[in-house]
């Protein structure tokens, strides 16, 4: 996947969104699930109303190539939508998995390495792409709510 193109990635992002992968929703999905044991939790209202979702694996700073399409294919709706829309990002790594600087490593490089990836592949202006901040977030049951970078409206 990293080896192709841009338009190539553009492509299969579109085909994957027609196949209905939509981390929006499934993101939506598992955070609706753990409000209801989490009434007022801040990430889960947080992811609830972002824009998109991204998912990690843990250890990791990198997108898989399935989040990667998510990615694209969130990029190019929000440019069809409006060609000035800015991304605010937010990086999060989970408590339970590592010490606090293994933690705080993670958050800070999966939320950078989005940025650059919007910015050095995907071709987002930079002043387009701001970095809102970098937490570690509490231990939810599905800890992949608590492994993520979130597109924020500001």
């Amino acid at each position: 996947f990293y080896n192709m193109g841009v338009q190539q990635q553009a492509a299969a992002a579109a085909a994957a969104a027609k196949d209905g992968k939509d981390t929006k929703s499934f993101a939506a999905y598992l955070a609706e699930r753990e409000l209801a044991n989490n009434p007022g939790d801040e990430l889960l209202i947080r992811i609830l109303k972002a824009g998109c979702v991204l998912f990690y694996e843990i250890n990791k700073d990198t997108l898989n190539e399935t989040e990667s399409l998510h990615l694209m294919q969130y990029v190019q709706e929000m440019r069809e939508i409006d060609p000035n829309h800015v991304f605010y990002l937010t990086g999060s790594a989970d408590k339970g998995t590592g010490t606090e600087a293994i933690n705080r490593r993670l958050s800070n490089g999966r939320v950078n390495n989005v940025k650059r990836y919007l910015i050095n592949d995907l071709k987002v202006a930079p002043e387009k792409v701001v970095i809102k901040k970098a937490i570690i977030s509490d231990q939810h049951a599905d800890g992949r709510l608590d492994r993520c970078v979130l597109f924020e409206n500001e």
